[in-house]
């Protein structure tokens, strides 16, 4: 697999991308609490990771499925699946 900006490598890629998808759960406020910057006692910036970061990325994980594999799939494939 080759992901490039240079056009001179196109014809050397394996796959080319399809769709592109971003989807935002930062309204939910467990997800947009599992991965913090923050400053601690000395004042170093690091990151602050919680339990919930794994549930979080499951549900963006899930939301994307729901909006890709229709558009991915074959449609018999859609309907062995329903």
């Amino acid at each position: 697999m080759l992901f490039t900006n240079k056009r001179s490598l196109k014809h050397r890629a394996m796959f080319k991308l399809k769709c592109m998808l971003r989807t935002h759960i930062g309204s939910n406020n467990e997800a947009y609490e599992c991965c913090m910057q923050v400053e601690d006692d000395l004042g170093y910036r690091g990151f602050r990771l919680t339990k919930s970061l794994t549930k979080a990325a499951a549900q963006a994980f899930t939301v994307n499925l729901r909006v890709l594999v229709p558009k991915v799939l074959p449609i018999w494939e859609l309907l062995r699946l329903d």
